[in-house]
């Protein structure tokens, strides 16, 4: 599981779109889907009320997967209200796989 968290310092900020990279063994056939959730709370667990900020995603061919395309807002914060957000591989068997 990798976590992704966001803050700023003045103003406020809108994501668009988030490419993560799968690397390891065989990671088009280790993983079956990833998923992104908010974590509203920013306690390190997918609680109830928080939901999936896009589709679930399959990765591409060399690797990657893009949650915002079309572009769709993901996220919007401001000072004060970070914001942290979880992609969660689902995987059909246990290999090493990384983010990057």
């Amino acid at each position: 599981m990798l976590v992704l968290r966001f803050e700023v310092g003045l103003a406020s900020v809108d994501v668009w779109e988030i490419q993560l990279r799968a690397t390891g063994s065989d990671p088009l056939n280790d993983i079956a889907q990833v998923r992104l959730y908010e974590d509203l709370d920013c306690d390190g667990a997918i609680d109830v009320g928080e939901g999936e900020l896009d589709a679930p995603k399959t990765l591409a061919p060399d690797g990657t997967v893009t949650f915002g395309v079309p572009a769709t807002t993901l996220l919007s914060f401001s000072v004060g209200d970070p914001r942290a957000s979880r992609p969660r591989p689902r995987s059909s068997r246990a290999r090493s796989t990384a983010w990057t």
